[in-house]
């Protein structure tokens, strides 16, 4: 059984799905994946695994088989536009969440790149730990993975 995040069981962002019970992070600065990853576990998720890139990312997913992926849209060697057009074809039933500062002018330019199933905000607290921030039509609350 996926983590309680405290919302109604029809606001999550993948409706008609249970919550993830295993997650992959996919970052290349690693203090941002450290920072994801605590609030994640801290939030009862299980975080099965972390790459630095795209290509990293679907190299390790060969082999992992998480219940949700959440990548970086910006990253070298490949970014995440292109690892999630990747993805699909290695797990194509796994959704994914691609995050950058971004995120309202990917929002607007529906539909989503191929193998993307929601796009959200990445931002900063005080002392540089990344936070990410769900677009208000996933939930009540505006973040989705700790308090901003």
């Amino acid at each position: 059984m996926g983590a309680s995040t405290g919302l109604a069981p029809d606001a999550h962002p993948f409706l008609g799905c249970s919550l993830p019970n295993s997650i992959f992070i996919v970052d290349d600065n690693s203090d941002v994946r450290a920072g994801i990853r605590r609030q994640l576990e801290l939030s009862g998720f299980d975080v099965c695994g972390e790459a630095h890139d795209g290509i990293d990312a679907l190299d390790k997913l060969s082999r992992v088989r998480p219940d949700l992926i959440i990548l970086d849209m910006s990253m070298p060697r490949m970014n995440g536009v292109d690892a999630a057009r990747e993805l699909k074809h290695i797990c194509p039933n796994v959704p994914v969440i691609l995050y950058t500062a971004f995120a309202d002018i990917f929002r607007r330019k529906k539909p989503f790149p191929e193998g993307v199933s929601e796009v959200v905000a990445l931002l900063f607290s005080e002392n540089h730990t990344g936070c990410i921030v769900a677009p208000r039509s996933f939930h009540t609350s505006s973040n989705l993975f700790g308090d901003t």
